[in-house]
Parts: structure tokens; C-alpha cells; sequence
């Protein structure tokens, strides 16, 4: 940042927006809102956009990798994480390359210099490139689900924590002990935090609850190295083997971060490099706390490694370190759920004012219409602005959304099965079914259809259509069996 210049937000706004997104509406406000005093948005460094790429790949959901590796055994669990960041990372510089090539390499930072109120271009925009608006609305509504299934999930995780939180203090099972009653015990809070009314307000919450997290994982560090060793590692249980890569893949759900954080960058054609580091780092980290937890702690059986650990404290040694990470994730995760709400709020009051729109203007053109082209900047100044989204934005849709995914939390028993069919069903359609479906598009506008590049993204589709379908299919078979 050059501090020379005014940026009109603070650090804690960017903070907001930034932290644990796995989502485009908070980094793409944040890149349209924090603007010089010229009206210019800011552009980050390749350190900057290292640490933006991390902060929205590493998160909660790390905690969830141990019972992955625990049924995938350590190796298959490392070749799985290795092989699902290749996947995900390509289809995510391949939609970056689409942009790049639709629009032009200096094409977007030129307009947004000269036109501070032009939006940015999202994942979905450029699903619209290849499809037209009818499949944009599909991309939003895909990147919705996700985010609503990451909001239900945090609602699970707090209450498996809090079971065997409450579960440790009684010494007993009792009424408390029942996870509907744990999640509902959550639901006020939730409720009050996810009615503050904008990201800035929200920011010290936001920033209380990554500290925690933080602090959590260095306790879960230190009952790591006190048990190391002791427990012998688990084998494959091949009937776990489609949900727990499912699990794996929910981690990589990082798609529709990359447009935003592209688009912010002072450089964009460093972008690539920067990616693929992030991506290396990433994947360091998802493997080292897969395979030190289970290498500690041997075979696991709850999608939180914390829970399982309070649940079994009797079997390990510095339960201390493990009670006090396990109630610091918790209150990370509470004080998150609103952040990871905001994306879900913008998403539906979109869908909502586009298709107002669509019907209004009886029917919109889904052929697809170059973006330099003044058709199709008139057709972008018609889509909901930010006052129009705002107009949507209230109390009875905030708490709608939540109590929405407080019934599914309550209704899917376990946070492992929750975690592997948000996995299986919205992540491989956000991650890996729509890009090689966004390239395949304009690969065919200039070769063949038998041609290399069109074969592999006939691969690349397969392969991510074989996954959503087994892992959906097992993931339900869970749950069933479970509920």
C-alpha cells in the first residue's frame, strides 16, 4: 500500500472482507469500495495476493482433514489432497485464462481505472461469457449452495464442539448432550451477530474470531507433539473412501475466490505464479494436518478432530491444550458464521433483482456478447447495484437464511457426512464441473471437436461429473444410514 495515498477503508474493513471469504461478494466489494483518492482501486502486491489466497483457502475446515486421512489412510489421504489441488488449481487458472483471452490482458484494470463504478468480473460473468445469462444465473446459484452449505456446516461444528464441551463439564450424558439441543443453544448468537448491518461493523468480530482459530491450531499443535507416536495409524476402509475425498475436495473449494483476487492485482500476469505458490502452501498445510493428527492420534471418527479428541480425552495426553482449542475453534467459527452469511445475502438478493429484471424486460439475451462491446456494458448497468442489493438486504432475510441452515444442521446428524456432501455436491460443480464446461466453450470455437484441447476438457468434465455423482450418491447413502 502506498502511504502516500488515502484509501477510503480501514484495515479492519479489509480485514472483513477478506478473511475466510471462500466466496466472491466480500473480496469483490472490497476490491470496488477501497479506492484511492482519485476513485482508483487499490492494487495489491504478490505478497498481498499470497496472504488474500490463504486466508481464504486455510481456515475451519483444516480441522476436518483428520478424519479424512483417518479413513483414506496416510498415504491415499496425501495422494488424494495432492491430486485434488492439481484438479482444482488448473480449473481455476483455466477460468482465469478464459477471462483473460475474452476480454484482453489490460482490458479490465483500463476500465476500471477509467470507470470507478464499473463492477468487477466475477466467476459467474464469465460463465456468462460462454453461456449467456441463463448460466450465469446457474454459476450464482452453484456458488450459493456452497456458501449455504459452509454456513450449515459451521452450524454443526458448533454443536459437535459443544456437545463434547458440555459433555466434559457434566461428566455425563444428559439433555445437553443432544446435538439439536447444543446447535440451538448457538442459534441466538447467531442470530444477533448475523444482524449487524454491514462488513464494517463486523470487522472487530471477524478479526477476534481468526485470532482464535490461530491460537486454537497452535494448541492443537502442542497435543500433537505430546502424543506423537503413541497410536498406530489406520488402514484404508474402502466403503469411506468417496466421502472422505469428498471431504478433502470440500477444503479446495476456492474457485470463485480467484476472479476477485486476480482483478485486485497490481500485476495480473504475476498472478499464475503467485496461485501456484499459494496452492503449493495450501496443500502443505492441509497434508501436515491430516497426517501429524492422525500420526498423534491414530484412527478418528468425528469430522472435528477437537470434538473427537474432548470425546476420547481419556485416551491422550494434554487434554488441557486440547479443552482450551477446542472452546477457542468454537467461538472462531461462531464469530465467523456471519462473515461466511454475507456472500449467501448478496447472492440471493441478486438471483432475486436479475431475474425481476429478466421478467421485466421479457426475457434477457443469453447469447454470448463480447465484453468491450457497448450491448454488453449496458446490459452489466442494468444488473443490481449495490443500493438495489441493499434494498433486499434486511432482518427477514438474514434470519430466513439462517434458520435455513440451522434445520439442515439439526437434521444431518453428523458433521463428517455434512462436510462430504457439501463437498461431493456443490464443490464439484463449482470446482470441477463448470470450468472445464466454461473452456470447452471456447476451445471448440477454434478446434476441433476431437482436437487435444477439446479432449481434455471432455476428461476434466468426466472426471469432475464421476466425482459430484459418486460422492453425492455415497454421501446421501451416509446419511441415511446414519440418520
Amino acid at each position: 500500500m502506498n502511504v502516500s495515498t488515502e484509501i477510503r477503508c480501514s484495515d479492519s474493513e479489509e480485514d472483513a472482507y477478506e478473511d475466510e471469504s471462500n466466496g466472491p461478494f466480500p473480496l469483490n466489494r472490497l476490491d470496488s469500495e477501497c479506492r484511492d483518492e482519485r476513485g482508483i482501486p487499490h492494487k495489491t502486491t504478490e505478497m498481498q495476493t499470497f496472504f488474500h489466497l490463504l486466508k481464504g483457502y486455510i481456515g475451519p475446515g483444516c480441522l476436518s482433514l483428520p478424519w479424512a486421512f483417518s479413513q483414506l489412510g496416510i498415504t491415499v489421504g496425501f495422494l488424494s489432497t495432492i491430486g485434488l489441488s492439481f484438479l482444482t488449481s488448473y480449473n481455476c487458472l483455466s477460468v482465469v485464462r478464459v477471462f483473460r483471452e475474452q476480454i484482453g490482458e489490460g482490458q479490465a484494470t483500463n476500465d476500471r481505472t477509467r470507470d470507478s463504478s464499473r463492477k468487477e468480473i466475477t466467476y459467474a460473468d464469465v460463465g456468462a461469457m460462454a453461456y449467456g445469462v441463463k448460466f450465469r444465473i446457474f454459476v450464482t446459484f452453484s456458488i450459493l449452495t456452497q456458501q449455504l452449505a459452509i454456513c450449515t456446516i459451521f452450524f454443526s461444528f458448533i454443536g459437535e464442539n459443544l456437545i463434547s464441551i458440555l459433555h466434559k463439564l457434566s461428566g455425563h450424558d444428559g439433555l445437553l448432550d443432544k446435538k439439536i439441543v447444543a446447535i440451538t443453544l448457538s442459534l441466538p448468537t447467531v442470530l444477533a451477530l448475523s444482524c449487524i448491518p454491514d462488513l464494517r461493523a463486523l470487522a472487530p468480530v471477524s478479526k477476534v474470531g481468526l485470532v482464535m482459530l490461530l491460537a486454537s491450531f497452535v494448541m492443537l499443535g502442542t497435543a500433537v507433539a505430546e502424543n506423537w507416536g503413541e497410536h498406530v495409524s489406520p488402514q484404508v476402509e474402502l466403503s469411506k473412501v468417496p466421502i472422505a475425498m469428498c471431504a478433502i475436495m470440500y477444503s479446495f473449494e476456492g474457485v470463485c475466490l480467484v476472479m476477485p483476487v486476480e482483478q485486485s492485482m497490481k500485476h495480473p500476469k504475476k498472478f499464475n505464479r503467485t496461485f501456484i505458490l499459494a496452492m503449493v502452501t495450501t496443500c502443505i498445510v492441509y497434508s501436515s494436518v491430516g497426517v501429524t493428527c492422525v500420526m498423534a492420534f491414530g484412527s478418528i471418527s468425528n469430522g472435528s478432530i477437537t470434538a473427537f479428541l474432548m470425546n476420547n480425552s481419556d485416551q491422550y495426553v494434554g487434554v488441557d491444550w486440547v479443552i482450551l482449542s477446542n472452546a477457542l475453534v468454537t467461538l472462531s467459527v461462531l464469530f465467523t458464521y456471519p462473515l461466511q452469511l454475507f456472500p449467501c445475502i448478496g447472492l440471493v438478493a441478486k438471483i432475486v433483482q436479475t431475474r425481476s429484471l429478466s421478467d421485466d424486460s421479457g426475457g434477457v439475451n443469453t447469447d454470448f456478447i463480447p465484453l468491450d462491446t457497448d450491448e454488453m456494458a449496458n446490459e452489466r448497468d442494468e444488473e443490481p447495484t449495490t443500493e438495489d442489493l441493499q434494498d433486499l438486504d434486511g432482518p427477514m432475510l438474514r434470519a430466513g437464511l439462517v434458520i435455513f441452515t440451522y434445520i439442515v444442521a439439526i437434521t444431518i446428524p453428523n458433521v463428517q457426512e455434512l462436510i462430504s456432501f457439501a463437498g461431493a455436491f456443490a464443490g464439484s460443480a463449482t470446482a470441477l464441473i463448470i470450468p472445464p464446461l466454461i473452456d470447452l466453450k471456447f476451445v471448440l470455437q477454434s478446434n476441433r471437436k476431437t482436437s487435444l484441447a477439446a479432449i481434455k476438457c471432455y476428461l476434466l468434465l468426466i472426471i469432475g461429473l464421476v466425482f459430484g455423482i459418486i460422492g453425492t450418491s455415497a454421501s446421501i447413502v451416509d446419511i441415511y444410514k446414519v440418520w
